[in-house]
């Protein structure tokens, strides 16, 4: 009997061995990128995540399909999964083509926004979708949703020794009532949330040892709203709501390969937004209707870490400066007249320390583990009109997460991973310190306490 069980456990352990040894899968994403210091991007790594920044490293992560399941504990033990999104990419001859459906960017979604974190007189500086709600508020409409189903189209081929790639990204939401749901009888009002954006992006070896990695981002953003009452005697008669969010961004990184085992990575990314909403109402007395904000954002950023890899893994870490402005010129009205008062508050990052360790356990399971920590100095400053005097606060501060994957600063400095791969399959986890200290809900009785993050891939 005993030698029988030994057989039978042998030809297991020989099955997984061989199984293990096969394995061709890509392992990454998000909870990849989290468990080695990531908020949640890292510079100083190369994960199939990059593809999301430059769409030329889809060549890379080509015949594979990726999973983010998502997060988000809230409500007691109620789970609401944000932040899923389904990716696939696949060759045909030199040309690399792929999708990603449910990635959600931009300045429609709050997970997004510096300026939504902050609230009050910024909420709406990089939240493109609160300026529209106040609007709708004014008139007693019901706010309206986040644009769904976020769709990108991806290609990438490689021309000599250089790899070009393209992605094209649209996201939609609309409503439209007459008479019912959001209004009562005898009006209507027409509401839409729309993004359409282009990213481009190429790999060119500099030199043999020197690749650069450049890329930008060009999206409009646009919100619209149209309301109309038949009543002849209403105060309102009609009223339109239009904004167009132009958003930029652009991105340099070089990797330079010191050695076969050591890559020194500096990097710059720059991002530009802004949008000024267009309102029209009849009669033009009408005065419940608010004045348009002006908005915008500007952010610049800059680092340098360095990645090595070892026999079974690798350390990464990096040291960065972040600056982060949001603008309101909000106008209001005292009587029939306009006023105007400048809204402004900043963020300086610095200094940012990110690392991270991957090390094979055995040759299925990866362990990881990451550090991420940074000083955030923010300064307020309002510009109110005459004959009030300006005002400046400043303070240091732990910005959240953006996009905020359920944590503070404050709750996640440490965190850890775990990698598992089967044959083409590839499993990667995030746990993050807050539930390393309270433990899971079986044995810490806390139903908010878990927190967690898996990604899949799969390699065709």
């Amino acid at each position: 009997m005993k030698k029988r069980i030994f057989i039978i456990f042998q030809f297991i352990i020989t099955t997984t061995a061989f199984a293990l040894d096969s394995t061709m899968v890509v392992s990454g994403g998000i909870a990849r990128t989290l468990a080695l210091g990531g908020s949640p991007t890292n510079p100083f790594l190369l994960d199939q995540t990059d593809v999301l920044i430059n769409p030329a490293f889809l060549k890379e992560y080509s015949n594979s399909i990726f999973l983010e399941l998502g997060n988000d504990f809230n409500n007691g033990s109620a789970y609401r999964a944000n932040n899923q999104s389904f990716g696939a990419s696949f060759n045909i001859g030199s040309l690399t083509l792929g999708c990603i459906i449910g990635m959600r960017e931009g300045p429609m979604f709050a997970e997004n926004s510096i300026g939504y974190q902050s609230g009050g007189s910024f909420l709406a500086c990089d939240y493109m979708k609160a300026a529209l709600d106040s609007y709708l508020q004014s008139l007693s409409v019901w706010q309206t949703t986040e644009p769904t189903i976020p769709f990108q189209i991806i290609g990438a081929m490689k021309f000599s020794n250089a790899t070009a790639g393209i992605s094209l990204y649209f996201s939609h939401w609309g409503r439209n009532d007459q008479g019912a749901g959001s209004v009562s009888a005898e009006k209507t009002c027409s509401v839409s949330l729309e993004q359409y954006g282009i990213k481009g992006g190429v790999l060119l070896p500099l030199s043999h040892k020197i690749t650069g990695d450049f890329s930008g981002c060009l999206r409009l953003n646009r919100a619209t709203a149209d309301y109309h009452n038949t009543m002849p005697q209403a105060p309102l008669l009609s009223s339109s709501f239009s904004s167009n969010g132009y958003e930029m961004a652009l991105s340099t990184r070089f990797l330079f390969n010191i050695s076969p085992t050591l890559i020194v990575i500096p990097y710059v990314r720059g991002e530009y937004f802004k949008y000024h909403p267009e309102l029209s109402y009849s009669p033009i007395i009408y005065l419940s209707v608010p004045y348009p904000n002006e908005y915008w954002k500007k952010k610049v950023e800059f680092g340098c870490g360095a990645l090595h890899h070892f026999s079974k893994g690798l350390v990464s870490g990096g040291i960065s400066f972040q600056y982060i402005s949001l603008t309101n010129d909000a106008t209001t009205k005292n009587g029939n007249l306009p006023q105007l008062t400048h809204y402004s508050r900043s963020f300086l990052n610095f200094p940012t320390f990110q690392a991270g360790v991957e090390y094979a356990l055995t040759p299925w399971l990866t362990g990881r583990t990451g550090f991420f920590k940074r000083l955030t100095c923010q300064t307020t400053h309002t510009d109110p009109p005459p004959p009030l005097n300006p005002t400046e606060s400043s303070t240091t501060v732990e910005l959240p997460f953006i996009p905020a994957y359920g944590l503070s600063a404050q709750e996640q400095t440490l965190s850890l991973g775990l990698g598992i791969s089967l044959g083409n399959v590839s499993i990667n986890t995030y746990v993050a310190e807050q539930v390393i200290g309270s433990g899971t809900y079986l044995l810490s009785g806390i139903q908010q306490s878990i927190f967690g993050i898996v990604s899949l891939s799969y390699k065709l």
